[in-house]
Order: C-alpha cells, then structure tokens, then sequence
C-alpha cells in the first residue's frame, strides 16, 4: 500500500481522561507507522500547550498545532504565523478590566491563563493575576492562539473577527492570525512528503476540524463528535474513550475493509 497521511485532532479525538490516550490507539498508530504511513497531530493547542504525556505515549511525524498558525515536521519548524502583540495586549487588557470574562494565551512556549475567574487553569497553564505579570511572562514568547470565554462583549467580539481567525466552540473562541486554519498546516505537511490528498485521512470531533475532514480524502468523526462534524464525516467511528482513531485506523489501513 502507497503511504497515508493521517491528520488527529488531539482534545475529544485522540485522548480521553487525564490526557490519556486509549491503548487501540497508540497500537494501531505504532502498526500503521511501521507500515510506512506518516502520522501527525493536529490540534488546536499552541506548541506549549501540548502536554509533555502524549509524546511519551506515542510517536509522531510532525505537528500542526495553534490551528495551523505553527508547523513542525521531522523536529523542524516548516511555518509560523503568530499573532501580532498589539492584538495581544489589546485582547488581554479587555479581560484584565473585564471580571466576567477568562482568556487563556497560549504560546510557543508556554500557555497563561488568569485566576480568580469562571474557569481554573488546567496543568498546562501558568496562572496570571496582573497584566503586567502577564506581559513579563510572554515577552520572550510568541503568542498562536488566543481563548476567550463567550461572555466577551459583542461589539469587541465582531471587531477581533475582523481581524483574526475565529473559531467558535461550545463555551468558547479560539482566536488567531488571520488565514489560519488546520487545512493550511495539513497541504504544507503534504507538499513536502509528498503525499497526495488522495492518500489523507483526518480525524477529528469540533467545528475547528470540520474543513479538515472535508478536505481529506476520508473524513474520521468519532463518535462524542459535534452534531455537525457527524452529518459532514466519511466515516463515523467509536467515540475518543473507546479508541475510535485507532478503530478507523484498523479498518481503513490495517485490514482495507472500508471502502
């Protein structure tokens, strides 16, 4: 069989609990790899909000990551686009001066999050209290994306929309440099393996993920899938606690059932 590129989302697809990746998944990746086909995460996560844990459970071929704004192939950054620091200060100093609003920065380097809000920071992110904390911490980073909680004013809501990429989730917007998206990091990955859109599978499970799937030759929705994300899927697989990456994997590449 002629090389695949697959393309995982990781939050809601790829892992399940605590970051945890399930063992159909890491054994179907590792066999799918030994096969020849190349493998590689796609997420909406910045390079430092990736958790160190899914590295240690599995092997990978590159990284799209802070929705296509950063990509890493063979160890290498192949693209950047980061967002531009006057947005970035504008956008925290609205949620500093703001208390119903949180937002989480998310960089290179690391990822930054307030305190005392609506939402606790999760393990990957360093708690902020200040703005001028915050601008200490970032200013030797670069900034890829940008989450802000849905209680954002309208008005300041439309005008980052004019300006950035936007991506609209249940309780929440991810945002980033303008023209960014998973599809962008996914053909840059393609053109130089090689590998034909004719030979791609993408996995994924949020709206962020939608043009993804449609893009790839087979689309992979799991099961905990968006409503929406399930109608537009090629192939609709078992949910991320379930292994369904690792199930789509068997059935598409392992055995060639699916057709």
């Amino acid at each position: 069989m002629e090389p695949y590129a697959l393309f995982t989302d990781i939050d809601g697809t790829l892992i399940a609990d605590s970051f945890r990746i399930p063992a159909r998944n890491t054994e179907a990746i590792r066999k799918a790899r030994e096969m020849g086909h190349r493998f590689f995460l796609s997420t909406g996560r910045s390079c430092g909000n990736i958790p160190h844990d899914i590295g240690e459970q599995i092997e990978f071929d590159g990284v799209i990551s802070g929705n296509g704004t950063c990509v890493h192939y063979g160890g290498e950054m192949l693209y950047s686009d980061f967002m531009d620091r006057g947005i970035f200060e504008e956008i925290a100093r609205y949620v500093f001066t703001h208390e119903d609003c949180w937002g989480v920065f998310e960089g290179l380097r690391g990822s930054y999050s307030l305190t005392g809000r609506t939402r606790l920071p999760s393990r990957t992110e360093m708690p902020c209290s200040e703005f001028d904390e915050l601008m200490d911490l970032t200013h030797d980073d670069e900034i890829q994306v940008v989450a802000l909680s849905k209680s954002i004013d309208p008005g300041f809501l439309a005008s980052l929309e004019k300006r950035l990429t936007a991506f609209r989730f249940n309780n929440y917007y991810d945002f980033v440099a303008p023209g960014n998206n998973k599809v962008n990091g996914m053909m840059r990955l393609l053109e130089i393996t090689g590998i034909p859109v004719s030979r791609t599978v993408a996995f994924g499970d949020s709206e962020n993920d939608r043009e993804m799937l449609l893009r790839a030759k087979i689309g992979v929705a799991v099961a905990n899938s968006q409503p929406e994300l399930l109608k537009i899927a090629d192939y609709r697989a078992l949910s991320n606690r379930e292994g369904g990456v690792g199930e789509a994997i068997e059935n598409i590449l392992l055995r060639g059932e699916y057709e």
